[in-house]
């Protein structure tokens, strides 16, 4: 394992900032910190440099909305945004529990354009994330109370983005997947000479545009695609089923 002090160490060197006989300056270390901090932040926002994704879940009591971030209903840290998500029926009497894709809906002009936003019933349908800060807001629709019909509470369930760690302690461990060491070391180089003006070094450039791009293919996973079943010819309700409803209702 590699720790933060050697990479940071490494990099100065390799990039040219720091000679041979020469130490690192506290300032130094501590602005190279700050701008591996500044990356990570980057990082964690793109989704094919995140290793992977996590669920996170809350019991639903009809609420029209719930907050997710640091101190929120769901504490974590606050994602930027949902990548996918389902609500779950939590049947006492048995152990298989029953879940209900949600549809995401993208952005608040299309959310406000739901006509009863109160509407009590369950599970629900949709679900529309607002990314405010520090805390953001999950609004699923219509909106499901803690009982199903006596059977068990309803969970809503998000999957959003790891978060990438950030560099705390220097003498601790970098705690990433082993194809993310080259990245790091290749693009802290380019972040060091460039806030030191050094001229830009093509090989280091190729060298941090491949390992980028072995992360983005590691982490690379594309749903197969879907659509709504009206655009597909079944219409939105069947008289004869009795039946009605987004995609797989």
């Amino acid at each position: 394992m590699t720790t933060w002090a050697e990479m940071i160490d490494l990099v100065f060197r390799d990039s040219g900032v720091l000679g041979v006989g020469q130490s690192l300056q506290a300032q130094d270390v501590s602005d190279a910190k700050r701008r591996f901090n500044m990356m990570l932040s980057q990082w964690k926002r793109r989704r094919w440099l995140v290793p992977n994704l996590v669920d996170h879940a809350i019991e639903m009591d009809g609420s029209l909305f719930y907050t997710i971030g640091d101190g929120g209903d769901i504490d974590t840290a606050r994602p930027n945004s949902i990548e996918s998500a389902f609500m779950r029926q939590a049947v006492q009497s048995q152990p298989a529990q029953i879940d209900y894709p949600l549809r995401l809906i993208t952005s608040y002009e299309e959310y406000s354009q739901l006509t009863l936003k109160n509407m009590q019933a369950g599970p629900s349908w949709f679900l529309f994330y607002d990314s405010g800060y520090p805390l953001g807001k999950l609004y699923p629709w219509p909106l499901a109370g803690g009982s199903a019909g006596g059977s068990g509470p309803f969970e809503l369930h998000v999957q959003v983005k790891n978060e990438l760690v950030t560099v705390g302690a220097l003498n601790a461990d970098i705690l990433l997947p082993p194809e993310y060491e080259l990245a790091l070391y290749a693009t802290g180089m380019q972040m060091t000479r460039s806030a030191y003006r050094l001229p830009p070094d093509q090989m280091i450039n190729t060298l941090a545009k491949n390992a980028l791009n072995t992360l983005r293919s590691s982490n690379f996973q594309v749903p197969n695609l879907s659509m709504p079943s009206a655009v597909q010819g079944r219409g939105g309700y069947n008289i004869f089923s009795d039946s009605w409803g987004p995609q797989g209702r």
